[in-house]
Formats: structure tokens, C-alpha cells, sequence
């Protein structure tokens, strides 16, 4: 079995050829369109979670695609041994886009990328 590589990759810089670019990206590399400026701007993205740190430096929030509820992404991680908490549970009203809060603080590297490995394969094979 071949492994996909579900780290999140960004890719952000000027170029002529807008659509050309997307078109390519999409096509051979797999990324996803984050956003779509055409003709000014975009933004494509590859893997399911978009990380972003948090300001106490103890969490990262795991953004997920639109289409992912966070409450399924949930249950993914917890069926394959993975602590994380959907944004969904700190809201009121449901949130624009789902997310995973990602805790790492009382672990050792080796136990993060582990876990990293673990919810990469729940989420592409669980939701």
C-alpha cells in the first residue's frame, strides 16, 4: 500500500497565469482551491487539515475542508485512538468551517507524529 502524504501544504506567490496555475496544481499535485480571486488571486491547499497555531502555544486548530464536518472528523480520530476536540463543542451556533482543536502539550515528539500518521488515515479513510 502506498502511502499519501496528508501533511497540509500551502502555496502562495505571484504569478501571470491565475488560472493556468490552479489548473496545473489541481491537476498533478492534487491541492485543493482554498480561495478563488481569478484573475487576481488564489490560494490552493493539499491535505484535509489546514494548521493554524494558537495564541496560548498549547493547541493548534486543524481546519477542515467545508464539505468535513468536525463532528465526523471527531469520531474518525477517537475510533483510531486520537484526542481531539471539535470546534463545534465550544459553539453556540455551528461554525462556518469545521476544525479540530489539536493538543500537544505532555507529549513527546515520536507520540505526536504517531498520532499525526493515525489521524491522517482516520480522516481519509473514516469520513
Amino acid at each position: 500500500m502506498s502511502e499519501t502524504n496528508s501533511n497540509p501544504v500551502s502555496v502562495r506567490y505571484m504569478i501571470d497565469d491565475v488560472e493556468a496555475a490552479l489548473a496545473f496544481y489541481t491537476k498533478h499535485f492534487d491541492f485543493r482551491v482554498e480561495i478563488n480571486a481569478f484573475p487576481a488571486f488564489a490560494s490552493v491547499v493539499r491535505g484535509l487539515l489546514d494548521l493554524q497555531p494558537i495564541d496560548t502555544g498549547m493547541h493548534l486548530m486543524g481546519w477542515l475542508p467545508e464539505a468535513i464536518d468536525d463532528k465526523a472528523a471527531f469520531r474518525a480520530a477517537a475510533a483510531s485512538g486520537v484526542e481531539v476536540t471539535p470546534l463545534s463543542a465550544y459553539s453556540i451556533e455551528p461554525p462556518k468551517r469545521g476544525a479540530l482543536r489539536l493538543g500537544y502539550t505532555g507529549y513527546k515528539p515520536r507520540e505526536i507524529w504517531r498520532a499525526t500518521r493515525r489521524l491522517a488515515a482516520a480522516l481519509r479513510d473514516g469520513i
